[in-house]
């Protein structure tokens, strides 16, 4: 065999088995995502009601930590309601009013309405006691970056008011090659009008023109003598066939796998559905029929790859080189194997 077809081969070998790990890597992603989903929603409701509890008992600086992390693992309105709430008595009013607003977004899109009224009532009462701090930048230098507690301010919004929980905030404006400028901020709860933060110009660098260093000289890199090419016999090509062939082969097997895990899945789910609406399910039917749709689909795809895997095995083995004393004997292996497997929800 010539080197462009030896070539030819080699990359088409590589993309092959790189497909391939794609699908088993997608295989697994899809078998783990349905027990994350729910391991998730369980921590969530765990750390909702720890934060009511500790509410309860008015110990608010430890409440609203565990209400926040809750909202993260699983979004829900009645926790962003809970969460603005404990940031009210916690004193931290711009927190409160940021957890109103954003449970009055998220109602409107789930189509919670009563408590999208009851988050909107609560933001506008809140709003006009929320301290408000405004960065006043008169003469930026290039590249000024002005941050708040770590949290980058956006160039648009220098010399807007910006809404901010009382007590000790830090503002640093930095740029490069100029000395960064720092300031502490103790915002008082009783802030009525928006208290300006003036940064100054940041003062340039001194900068030193860096020694120039002759780098050392290189030797050449020994030449390596090239090896003769041995004669192909064609048996390496007969190998490499034979792995794309057997590749094909475990795609089919994990579409076949697949295909019987999401069957059961679907099956599953209908204990979680109405009789005479299959499309009305709670949310246990709705996802288990989700994990099913994403299971057939992968399901679908293994199978093709492994179809094509195999055919491509079959025709690298069968074109091979034949050498002088090459035998018969791989006539023995099958000449028209086509194997065709999808899962349709």
């Amino acid at each position: 065999m010539t080197d462009h077809k030896w070539g030819v081969y080699k990359r088409g070998l590589r993309a092959v088995l790189s497909l391939l790990a794609v699908v088993l890597f997608t295989v697994g992603a899809a078998a783990q995502q349905g027990s994350s989903d729910s391991a998730s929603r369980a921590a969530a409701q765990a750390l909702f009601d720890q934060g009511r509890a500790l509410m309860q008992k008015k110990q608010y600086d430890e409440a609203c930590p565990k209400l926040e992390a809750s909202n993260k693992l699983d979004p829900g309105v009645g926790t962003l309601l809970y969460l603005g709430d404990c940031y009210e008595k916690a004193g931290k009013l711009a927190s409160s009013w940021a957890a109103f607003e954003e449970a009055a977004s998220l109602g409107t899109t789930r189509g919670e309405m009563d408590r999208v009224k009851v988050a909107k009532v609560r933001a506008v009462a809140l709003k006009p006691r929320v301290p408000m701090l405004v960065f006043v930048v008169d003469n930026p230098v290039p590249g000024l970056e002005v941050r708040r507690d770590g949290a980058l301010i956006p160039q648009a919004s220098w010399g807007s008011p910006l809404p901010v929980d009382a007590g000790d905030t830090q503002v640093i404006a930095s740029a490069p090659g100029y000395h960064a400028w720092q300031q502490t901020v103790s915002v008082p709860a009783s802030l009525k009008e928006p208290w300006p933060v003036r940064v100054p110009t940041l003062e340039k660098e001194a900068t030193t023109a860096p020694a120039v260093v002759a780098p050392p000289p290189v030797a050449p890199a020994p030449v390596k003598p090239q090896p003769s090419k041995p004669a192909n016999d064609g048996s390496t090509q007969r190998t490499v066939g034979l792995i794309v062939g057997g590749a094909g082969v475990v795609g089919l097997i994990v579409s076949g796998t697949l295909t019987i895990l999401a069957a059961n899945k679907k099956a599953n789910s209908k204990d979680d559905c109405l009789p005479n609406s299959p499309n009305q399910c709670s949310p246990a039917g709705v996802s288990a029929r989700q994990s099913a749709t994403s299971l057939a689909n992968v399901a679908t795809v293994a199978g093709v790859v492994g179809g094509v895997a195999v055919a491509g095995g079959a025709v690298i083995y069968f074109t091979a080189p034949k050498s002088e004393n090459a035998t018969s004997a791989g006539s023995a292996v099958p000449q028209g194997l086509v194997l065709n497997m999808e899962a349709r929800f």
